[in-house]
């Protein structure tokens, strides 16, 4: 029985040294995922790895205009919409919106919408190049286009009448809500959490097999004691 305490200072040994290695894996886990979660709050381009709310979606714009030259009949006034009290309105739109114009002549005379965009006072020939325009009336027609020139202030016209028959028409920068959204199924971030993990995992077996070695060295040696 001589053999007796060897064998159990060997297995105190061994499981002191299990003890130190499990400590170290721990020490080992804890300290690889605090460092790559650091990582990922404190990179320059964290923002990058999210995906940014898109712009608030882009509204669809109604617009009713009619075309009167000469004041008569249904045409109160002279210009766009001089079939009411207030001709030639105002438009105001923002950047990305889905425009649709109803237009309808109320003087029985051809018009023609034209949004002039290069600042030229209503040219024809910019008509399906620079400048956005509807197919000439009567008796009515709907134009509908997507505002896609630099928010600024711009003129629209008649292109048969356009000293009579033209107002202002703003875009202003297309909203957005702005920030950021973590996703569950960004694939970014569930490629990085899975590195993550595989890390963590391949450190826990690398240690498990690194004690498991050492207790059957300690066995063997025992054995030959």
């Amino acid at each position: 029985m001589s053999w007796l305490p060897g064998l159990t200072n060997d297995f105190i040994r061994s499981y002191s040294d299990s003890r130190r290695a499990l400590r170290k894996l721990a020490y080992l886990v804890f300290g690889l995922v605090v460092t790559l979660s650091l990582a990922l709050v404190v990179h320059p381009n964290r923002t990058a790895l999210l995906p940014s709310i898109p712009d608030a979606h882009a509204a669809a714009v109604s617009i009713v205009l009619s075309g009167c030259v000469v004041s008569g009949g249904s045409c109160l006034n002279v210009g766009w919409n001089g079939t009411t009290s207030k001709p030639n309105p105002p438009i105001t739109v923002a950047q990305g919106d889905m425009v649709s114009i109803a237009l309808s002549t109320g003087d029985g005379i051809s018009h023609e919408f034209q949004l002039d965009l290069d600042n030229d006072g209503g040219e024809s020939a910019d008509c399906g190049t620079t400048d956005p325009c509807s197919q000439p009336f009567p008796p009515t027609t709907t134009f509908m286009f997507t505002v896609m020139a630099n928010p600024a202030t711009y003129t629209y016209y008649c292109i048969f009448h356009t000293i009579q028959m033209h107002g202002t028409f703003t875009i202003n920068p297309g909203s957005t809500v702005g920030g950021v959204v973590t996703s569950p199924t960004n694939p970014v971030i569930i490629i990085q959490y899975i590195t993550i993990t595989s890390a963590v995992l391949v450190a826990i077996i690398t240690a498990t097999l690194f004690v498991a070695r050492g207790g059957r060295k300690t066995t063997s040696n025992s054995k030959n004691s």
